[in-house]
């Protein structure tokens, strides 16, 4: 049985409908909207080759071949190869550490996102990476933090440096994601060093000093000249004992920073990880348990680089995280005088090329984009525009547009 009020609504909606049809009668029908074809995958659609030759013959070059050692200030704006097996810290699927398996939060998201999207293993060779580059060579600075807006690409600088640094003839200590030291693994509780370990987080950071630098390791001695620093690390790798292997580590740490024959750069990037609670717990009764700080693990605590004492022969840097479960109110605490530098998003210039890079990997189809458009909507944040690329062209996508005729 139907109520009053049910009766009148649908006889209302009837009567609306008539009105309409009749007063759109004589009106001649839109017609349906332009429906291309869905943008390409991620898969890549061009070799480097290709990009190459299409480039040259519009006498641009997109693509250098030169190693990032031998770039120089003419060649800004221009994209260099990053091999995941040159940088395998960033990259956890080219990782070889057993403990990799253990620890859920290592690599460099931003360089991920980045070859995903454009099946490349290629970075923009930025302004300011040039910059840190000369700085470094110079040893202008022994300790730097560098901030930066969400977006601007501070990780992926983090992992151009640690490249260039490494392909430079540098010892490379690099902590791709700073969550790996406070999440995953095994971890006891040290009572003659008053402490935290976290074996699985000492052994990967070893491991991957060994596969990169063994030979320069062998040369180095620990800060009491007894042991190379090669010899430390190894036994550190293949310790079963909690403590010998964050010893080995700590150790290591210490040897890189007073030694001064080799230059020494030890890179951390989402560095306000450490300055938090960790994952792990602790059980103080029956019904509480509480989250273990950052500060009361031994190996996280050491790797507050910017803490420490300037190195002799090296530089420490830190990028924090500025966009995700982290809180950007997180205090870091730093030595007086430690340099801050501010890493800008891509600017107009910057942000051609990009849009070139990624028409050119079949990323994005710049034809119906305006740049100024874009840059301005995305505020020169790559990430946000790879996000949002299709509708800034305008395009539909058999994805995510339903015909509901």
């Amino acid at each position: 049985m139907v109520s009053l009020y049910g009766s009148a609504t649908l006889r209302a909606k009837k009567e609306y409908r008539q009105k309409n049809e009749q007063r759109t009668a004589g009106r001649k029908p839109r017609p349906p909207p332009s429906r291309s074809a869905p943008l390409a995958p991620a898969t890549p659609t061009f070799s480097p080759a290709e990009i190459i030759e299409d480039n040259e013959q519009e006498g641009e070059l997109m693509i250098t071949e030169k190693s990032i050692t031998e770039l120089v200030e003419g060649d800004i704006g221009q994209f260099f190869q990053l091999r995941p097996e040159s940088l395998p810290e960033a990259f956890p699927e080219h990782n070889r550490s057993p403990a990799t398996a253990m620890l859920p939060k290592t690599g460099c998201k931003g360089l991920q996102e980045e070859y995903a999207a454009t099946g490349q293993q290629y970075v923009m060779y930025r302004p300011y990476f040039h910059a840190l580059q000369k700085a470094f060579e110079q040893r202008q600075v022994k300790q730097l933090l560098l901030e930066g807006m969400p977006g601007a690409g501070k990780s992926i600088a983090v992992a151009t440096l640690a490249h260039w640094a490494r392909q430079a003839g540098w010892v490379v200590l690099y902590v791709a994601n700073a969550e790996m030291l406070t999440d995953g693994g095994f971890f006891s509780y040290n009572e003659a060093a008053g402490g935290w370990d976290t074996p699985q987080s000492a052994q990967y950071i070893l491991h991957n000093l060994l596969a990169s630098h063994k030979d320069a390791l062998a040369a180095m001695r620990t800060k009491d000249g007894a042991r190379s620093l090669a010899e430390v690390a190894s036994e550190g790798v293949d310790a079963t004992s909690h403590a010998v292997a964050v010893d080995a580590a700590l150790a290591v740490l210490e040897g890189l920073e007073t030694q001064s024959e080799v230059p020494v750069l030890i890179a951390v990037d989402r560095y306000n990880a450490l300055f938090i609670e960790s994952e792990y717990g602790q059980t103080i009764s029956d019904k509480a348990r509480r989250r273990i700080p950052a500060a009361e693990l031994r190996l996280a605590k050491a790797m507050r680089l910017l803490e420490r004492k300037p190195m002799a022969n090296g530089i420490h840097l830190a990028a924090p995280a500025r966009h995700d479960r982290i809180s950007q109110r997180v205090p870091v605490t730093l030595l007086e005088g430690c340099p801050v530098a501010e890493l800008p998003r891509f600017m107009p210039d910057e942000w051609r090329n990009i849009l070139d890079w990624y028409d050119a990997t079949d990323v994005l189809h710049q034809d119906s984009m305006d740049a100024m458009q874009s840059f301005m909507l995305c505020q020169g944040n790559a990430r946000e525009l790879r996000q949002v690329g299709e509708g800034l062209t305008m395009q539909y996508s058999t994805v995510q547009y339903h015909d509901r005729r």
